[in-house]
């Protein structure tokens, strides 16, 4: 394993909007190898070439041997090494943010490196030691993670942080956790959040924020007041898993019969979707191209699906858990066929290397014959 000091490490925020490149060639569709891990992977994110993991594994394998990690642990996407970088939490992590030499992690945890914590934690990206000054209070699930220069975006299960009422969204502070005044409302769990400058994009499952009617799923959110942007209305008719953005588009990873892609300007609208036989949990976008995964086995050819499972009524391309489109919505050739139901839960771009990080329950790609556990990287 290769020291994370020796990597150099470049600060990534949530303020960071993926710019519209003319479109490159996919990434391959065999993954190199890499890192695996014995437990399902549920949250990426990356800094430079550095690619945290975190989910429900407790050991993960690479050329150097099978070494413990419970639950936290770093990637090079250089080399697909595992490095030693190697926090510890006693249950799964959810969602991981990282910038300025700092890790966020949360999930579903009480423990971390054998403190006790309540569920979101700051970590030292170079050394794994826990940041202790920085100890929020969260009273039940962590599901989404955004980072601003002074605060932490946090989106789950909960109702409370620190003793204050906030429905399942809230701010707190980056240095000391303590909570912020910032305090939108939703209805039902956030899943996903994204900033864009000055303002917060959210998704989830909630049929409502601060009781607006036109904030089905998807809302926008002033950055500093937490009032909802009266001028985007939600096109989104089922549960968003996950977003990203460019300067002009909303892209959203949608369940519902079947699941669906979808992309949005910043007024509302549909400017293109697709459908799929299973839902979409996770986008990234590298080099031009829209990276889709999920627990669909297709795409269907048109937008109709049949019943709650979402079959494809008017034909179908098999793309098992993974495929990808251009930012325009045009289908590409791009299918590394992936097993497992749950398939990929999460995905994140290395720029630097051209490369995408998959993590997820799978085990092998194109049919079996290429095995590499519950996370990959692939490689233009």
């Amino acid at each position: 394993m290769r020291s994370l000091r020796a990597v150099a490490v470049v600060a990534a925020t949530g303020a960071a909007l993926a710019v519209q490149p003319a479109a490159m060639a996919v990434v391959k569709d065999l993954p190199a190898r890499s890192a695996s891990f014995n437990g399902a992977v549920m949250a990426t994110a990356r800094s430079g070439n550095v690619v945290y993991v975190g989910g429900a594994f407790t050991s993960a394998t690479d050329s150097t041997g099978t070494h413990g990690r419970s639950h936290l642990a770093a990637v090079s996407a250089t080399t697909g090494r595992l490095l030693s970088w190697s926090p510890s939490t006693n249950s799964n992590v959810l969602a991981l943010a990282v910038s300025r030499g700092r890790v966020f992690a949360g999930g579903q945890f009480t423990r971390a490196n054998g403190v006790r914590v309540s569920r979101l934690v700051q970590i030292s990206a170079s050394t794994g030691r826990l940041v202790r000054g920085f100890r929020p209070q969260v009273n039940r699930m962590v599901r989404a993670l955004a980072l601003s220069p002074s605060r932490v975006y946090v989106g789950g299960k909960f109702t409370g942080i620190n003793g204050h009422g906030r429905r399942h969204i809230a701010a707190v502070s980056r240095t000391s956790g303590a909570v912020s005044s910032w305090a939108p409302r939703a209805d039902s769990a956030v899943r996903v959040i994204r900033r864009h400058g000055s303002q917060v994009v959210i998704g989830g499952s909630f049929r409502h924020i601060n009781g607006r009617s036109h904030t089905h799923a998807l809302a926008i959110v002033s950055a500093k007041t937490g009032g909802v942007v009266r001028s985007f209305h939600s096109p989104a008719n089922y549960l968003v898993n996950d977003i990203r953005l460019t300067r002009t588009r909303i892209y959203m990873a949608m369940s519902g019969p079947g699941g669906r892609v979808m992309a949005s300007g910043y007024k509302g609208g549909v400017a293109w979707r697709r459908v799929f036989n299973g839902d979409v949990n996770a986008l990234s976008v590298l080099d031009g191209t829209l990276y889709i995964g999920g627990h669909f086995t297709s795409r269907c050819t048109t937008t109709r699906v049949i019943g709650p499972g979402g079959d494809c009524r008017d034909g179908r391309v098999q793309v098992p858990k993974l495929a990808a489109t251009t930012l325009g919505g045009t289908n590409r050739a791009w299918a590394p066929k992936a097993d497992s139901k749950l398939g990929v839960l999460a995905l994140s771009s290395v720029p630097s290397r051209h490369a995408l990080a998959v993590g997820g329950d799978f085990n092998t790609f194109h049919n079996g014959s290429h095995r590499q556990p519950k996370f990959a990287i692939f490689r233009n």
